[in-house]
């Protein structure tokens, strides 16, 4: 839900330019695969409160564009800048600093232990037994997907 692949493609499949709210915008990416993978991890270990963070494949939205077009019309795509609509974050973060602290590194997936406070009930902070670095998931800062890995993971996974 949310992806602007099939909007992309249909754009190209009738010849009208490929609309991009901002040429810089970054987004981290996640396939169906990757999400069904992660439920099922999460479903398998919980304990209850914690919030479960995939760890995903960064990209730049025009890269994106520019990868669907070469991919299906192998020719650089007519692109529209729209601007950005109400609401809309230019960047995405996954993990604040604050989060960072207090969260665990398990792989492909780190898992936030909530505080529970309450006069029943006083939680302690679970020291991580692996450092997590926020600034890799802040999507300004993240490693992004060439041209290329875009085109690559898309064909993987019979997207285009």
């Amino acid at each position: 839900n949310g992806s602007v692949i099939p909007l992309f493609k249909k754009q190209i499949r009738n010849k009208e330019p490929i609309t991009i709210t901002h040429p810089g915008m970054p987004r981290f990416f996640m396939t169906i695969k990757d999400a069904v993978g992660v439920i099922l991890k999460i479903a398998a270990e919980t304990n209850g409160r914690e919030i479960y963070i995939l760890k995903m494949r960064a990209l730049k939205i025009m890269d994106l564009a520019e990868a669907i077009a070469l991919r299906l019309t192998n020719k650089k795509p007519n692109i529209k800048i729209i601007g950005m609509r109400p609401g809309e974050k230019l960047y995405e973060m996954l993990l604040t600093e604050e989060e960072a602290k207090r969260a665990e590194d398990k792989g492909n997936i780190m898992v936030l232990r909530q505080q529970l406070l309450t006069p029943h009930y006083v939680s302690k902070i679970l020291r991580p037994k692996k450092t997590i670095r926020p600034e890799e998931y802040d999507s300004r800062k993240a490693t992004f997907l060439s041209k290329q890995e875009i085109i690559n993971l898309l064909v993987s996974e019979k997207i285009i």
